[in-house]
């Protein structure tokens, strides 16, 4: 007859050494990840400023942002030389896609830049005004 001896202390320590080794090993991961991270743009904290359409803009035209979560908002259009500057908005945008309007008949004719500013991010785009063409 042959008996087989279980080592029961033996066999709770090797468990407890393989669960040590797993939960160190998941930490480790975890830092790692955390690291590898740390120097990347969260998408939800910026926003996408769609092309001005349409191009040369005259009239009324209208801006569209989007946002992944709500975002404090200032709009501003500025001439080249910065001799005229504007602010078009100053709102609170909503998840998703916003609509800000905008005249451009109060402006000259000519090159602008209009620049969209968040607490993580500043956009510009060109943009030229002709509302006079047929004068």
């Amino acid at each position: 007859m042959l008996f087989l001896v279980i080592n029961i202390s033996r066999a709770i320590a090797n468990v407890a050494w393989v669960t040590l080794a797993v939960i160190i090993f998941i930490v480790l991961y975890r830092l790692l990840l955390r690291k590898l991270k740390k120097g990347r743009l969260e998408k939800g904290r910026y926003i996408t400023f769609h092309p001005i359409d349409p191009d040369p803009a005259h009239g009324k035209i209208q801006l569209f942002y989007e946002a992944e979560e709500a975002l404090e908002l200032k709009v501003t259009i500025f001439s080249i030389d910065h001799a005229t500057t504007h602010e078009i908005t100053d709102q609170m945008l909503k998840k998703g896609g916003n609509i800000v309007s905008f005249d451009t008949t109060q402006f000259d004719d000519g090159m602008y830049f209009i620049e969209a500013k968040t607490p993580y991010q500043k956009l510009s785009k060109r943009i030229e005004i002709i509302n006079n063409a047929g004068n």
